[in-house]
């Protein structure tokens, strides 16, 4: 098979998918939209041409790739300020300029080189490229915050969102209430919606389960950076109160490098130890792997979302997972079964949420059992991407079943 990505080529999901397909044999091109890197064999890179982008130290890379550049010094005063808050929404809407050239371009390298299919890894702004670009078949991904937040908080957005769900042969997403929701933007009825987690599934002989819940250390995880949409203040907050209680407990909250010393000066001014709350650069997919299967908890404090990649991560290495209550993630979790849910915005909440799971090995350990076989059906690598081989085949019969 041919298949053509357009994806930003920096980030971890889209190598997980793109190594997936050329260690099968398949020709991969790769349209990415910022610059990159990709020392996969077999796997052929074109670089989109564009103005409006922000630097690469916001971003989790793969192992082969793990040289993050810093941020400028402009740019730490932006975040440091909170004036981000004000820029963040222009930089949103001026990035949309950058897509009719990359469509263009687009457009030119798949006549080139005619795959069997195109798949767009996200909707802003690769979907908007690839519906622009006009090739078919083609399959557009959503993700948790595309229409929750980007579509919802954007004016410009809606309406390419709505532009680009309209167009695509085939759709996956991270959840279920994506499906639902791209329909709500104007996916037709007959264009097949399916489920695949956004990273292609957890690979289980990585991550497996660790320590039986009653050995695990007092360790609560939080894994998943700096966002808008992340409520890191309720984190620290509910880590205030239970610091106040308990002296056993430790959190660790990982992070790009570029914004360690913001979430450090954020503890602090909350005079929280070093030593019981510390902040570090996010890990190493080993070393990631080992806080999972040591640490009690694994939390996210997000008021958005689609499913947490860490989420599934955690879950299949045994951490209880302790997760902002959104619709996305009640797909997964079922509050006092396999988890517990608690309001992003409600620091007392969750801290009790936090003392509960330490408290109570029994209901972590349970809770492993459950989580363990949900990651078999549902997001085992080894089971999803096949699947995903399988979708793509059935869009390009599809289409020619229908003599287009």
């Amino acid at each position: 098979m041919r298949i053509a990505f357009i994806a930003d080529g920096r980030a971890e999901h889209t190598r997980r998918w793109v190594r997936y397909f050329a260690a099968s044999g398949d020709t991969v091109l790769v349209l990415s939209t910022y610059p990159c890197r990709l020392d996969i064999k077999g796997v052929a890179v074109r670089i989109l041409p564009g103005l409006f982008r922000p630097g690469d130290a916001l971003v989790k890379t793969s192992e082969r790739d793990r040289s993050p550049r810093g941020v400028s010094g402009a740019a730490r005063f932006i975040l440091r300020t909170r004036l981000d808050q004000r820029i963040r929404p222009l930089w949103h809407q001026v990035t949309v300029l950058d897509v009719l050239p990359q469509a263009f371009a687009a457009a030119r390298h798949l006549r080139r080189f005619r795959p069997d299919i195109a798949h767009a890894l996200r909707i802003p702004n690769e979907g908007y490229v690839a519906a622009l670009a006009g090739y078919h078949p083609w399959v557009l991904s959503a993700w948790g915050q595309d229409f929750i937040y980007t579509g919802a908080s954007y004016a410009v957005h809606r309406r390419l969102l709505r532009f680009a769900v309209r167009r695509p042969d085939g759709l996956t997403a991270d959840c279920q209430r994506d499906i639902r929701l791209s329909r709500e933007y104007g996916l037709p009825a007959h264009t097949p919606g399916v489920f695949f987690p956004g990273n292609g599934g957890v690979d289980t002989r990585l991550y497996q389960p660790g320590l039986p819940a009653a050995q695990r250390e007092r360790l609560v995880l939080y894994p998943r950076g700096v966002a808008p949409y992340l409520r890191v203040d309720t984190l620290l907050d509910a880590a205030g109160l239970l610091l106040e209680e308990e002296v056993d407990i430790r959190f660790l909250l990982l992070a790009p490098p570029a914004l360690i010393p913001i979430v450090r000066r954020a503890a602090e001014a909350r005079r929280l130890p070093d030593e019981r709350v510390a902040v570090a650069a996010f890990q190493p997919q080993p070393a990631l792997v080992g806080l999972l299967q040591r640490a009690a908890v694994i939390v996210s404090p997000s008021m958005s979302d689609g499913t947490p990649n860490s989420m599934l991560e955690g879950m299949a290495c045994g951490a209880f997972p302790v997760i902002g209550d959104i619709e996305s993630v009640r797909e997964w979790i079922t509050h006092g079964e396999n988890g517990l849910l608690f309001d992003p915005q409600d620091a007392p909440g969750l801290a009790a949420c936090i003392r509960q799971a330490l408290d109570n090995p029994q209901m972590r350990q349970a809770a492993e059992a459950v989580n363990a076989r949900l990651i078999g059906e549902r997001a085992d690598y080894a089971q999803v991407m096949p699947r995903v081989r399988a979708f793509y085949t059935s869009v390009i019969q599809a289409r020619a079943d229908a003599g287009i």
